[in-house]
């Protein structure tokens, strides 16, 4: 298995055909998930076997001195829990070195936006001397998917993401009666957990859903499947909001479900909001 010399691990995913989407028979199913269309991956890639980390994303700044925007402009901060309050607030304190509970270099990166993603990505690229970007929407859910047609990868049934997803669950209702999504079951991760500490897919990618929303390359068009082209989908040319896939620790089963999709603001910056690298090639 290929590894960058940040330590990112890489995972070869081939290139072949899925369906993408809700079809209609899903009850869980939103609007913006359908028609469920069939698509065309034409070329392998690399995608990380973990959201990038911390200590990752640690190091491309002191590479590179960059400063995040949750750590420049007018609009300092980012939006966090509050455990104290049980609510999500902005604070100019919040970015990614600061969070609202505790997190190691082994910990998703997060309070990060689209922009920084991409400015790390363009790091990346230049020290790997390979193309490293964000993965497509379809690039995301294929590989999310691995092979399956079922809504939670490779089963219908809600208590499968107890094995393969941090969501909100017993553990964050203990910290957080407001907890109203909460599943019944309880993995000891009341917030974010270490990456890969949960069941991979079949591809061998971990936290795929849950834990931290991944950002993809994209812009969200919530009618985009309608017109999608069969193979390699980019998403719309414009828009206000990019892509965001897999749910998070404070999102329900619901959310784990591989066609579920999101789309913000990309200046946005939250303790939800992480991503994970694709290589070309």
């Amino acid at each position: 298995m290929p590894r960058t010399s940040t330590g990112i691990d890489l995972i070869k995913i081939p290139a072949g055909e899925f369906w993408m989407g809700s079809p209609e028979s899903d009850p869980q199913g939103n609007e913006d998930e359908r028609p469920y269309h069939r698509v065309q991956i034409s070329r392998p890639y690399s995608l990380g076997k973990y959201p990038v980390t911390v200590g990752q994303f640690q190091q491309f700044v002191r590479d590179t001195g960059y400063r995040t925007e949750a750590e420049t402009g007018e609009n300092k901060g980012a939006v966090g829990l509050d455990p104290a309050s049980g609510k999500f607030e902005h604070k100019a304190e919040f970015n990614w070195q600061h969070v609202a509970f505790p997190q190691t270099d082994r910990h998703p990166v997060v309070h990060v936006g689209w922009n920084d993603a991409i400015a790390f990505c363009h790091w990346l690229s230049s020290r790997e001397g390979q193309h490293c970007r964000l993965p497509t929407e379809a690039e995301w859910e294929y590989a999310c998917r691995a092979g399956t047609t079922k809504r939670f990868g490779d089963s219908d049934d809600e208590e499968t993401v107890k094995r393969i997803a941090n969501i909100a669950d017993a553990a964050l209702r203990k910290r957080l009666p407001t907890a109203e999504t909460a599943a019944p079951w309880n993995d000891g991760y009341p917030f974010i957990s270490p990456v890969g500490q949960f069941r991979p897919n079949a591809f061998g990618l971990y936290d795929m859903q849950g834990n931290v929303w991944e950002w993809c390359a994209d812009w969200y068009g919530f009618d985009y499947y309608a017109s999608s082209p069969v193979a390699d989908p980019p998403g719309p040319d414009s828009g206000t909001h990019r892509v965001l896939r897999g749910g998070c620790w404070y999102t329900g089963v619901r959310s784990a479900r591989c066609a579920r999709r999101f789309g913000f603001q990309p200046e946005v910056r939250s303790d939800c909001m992480g991503f994970r690298v694709a290589v070309d090639g």
